[in-house]
Order: structure tokens, then sequence, then C-alpha cells
């Protein structure tokens, strides 16, 4: 009987704590954004050495609250206001995009997170229920 309890125990456990995981999905992500026009202080015109040489987009499952030091998702020339790229993430999470400004001596802040969930991919439906059948005989 202990035996038998144990293995209903385990047998529990296991399917209360397995979840099956958010499947991935290969995203291709169109963004967009508002060139910059001052230097940090808000008024120092981006012309000449302050001039905006690029653009990199970042895209995270979980807000980001500094610039990541990895390679971005896409990376553009200066007058660009548009990037695409392609990632692979899991199906119901939140996607966090972002983007910096480049010139010839760094990189700015993060702009605000533009975000979007991600959808689950295409499933068959579910199995339907409460299914019924009336049945009537007739004879002879």
């Amino acid at each position: 009987m202990r035996i038998l309890l144990g293995l209903l125990a385990a047998l529990i456990a296991s399917v209360s704590t397995a979840q099956a995981a958010a499947p991935s999905v290969s995203a291709s992500l169109n963004v967009a954004w508002t060139a910059s026009t001052t230097g940090s202080n808000g008024t120092i015109p981006l012309t000449g050495a302050n001039a905006v040489t690029s653009y990199e987009v970042f895209a995270s499952s979980t807000p980001l609250t500094a610039v990541p030091t990895g390679t971005p998702l896409a990376t553009v020339a200066a007058g660009a206001t548009t990037a695409t790229g392609t990632l692979t993430v899991a199906s119901g999470s939140t996607l966090y995009v972002y983007v910096v400004a480049c010139d010839t001596t760094g990189c700015s802040g993060l702009s605000a997170a533009a975000t979007k969930t991600v959808p689950y991919p295409n499933t068959v439906p579910d199995i339907p229920t409460n299914v019924t059948v009336v049945l009537t005989i007739t004879t002879g």
C-alpha cells in the first residue's frame, strides 16, 4: 500500500509541476522611430561632429534599464528611421524594443520601450465538447 501511495504522490507531483513550455516562434520585427534632432542636453543641433552616425535597435523579453553590451538586433545608418530584424522568442511573452542613436563619441541612452505580446502560433482547434445525438428507431 505504501508503494502505491508513493507512486500516486509522485504522479500527482509530476502532473502538477510539469507545465508545457510556451512554443518558441521566429518573429520578424519592423521598427520605426522619430530621428534625433538635438544632443542629450536638448540644445546642441546634431550637425558636424555631433551628427548621428547610426541607430541601433535592441529587443528583449524583459525590460532593459541600460544599453546592452551585446549585438543589436539591427544597426542602420543615420537618416534611417526604420529597421527590420528577426529573432526567436517564446509565444505569450512580451517583447520590449528600444532604439539608441549613436555618433562618433558614443550612443544615447535607451528610447522608451515599444512593447508587443508575442502571439501563439496557429494551432488546431480544441476538441469539440457537449456532443449529443438523438436516435430515433422506426419499426415496420
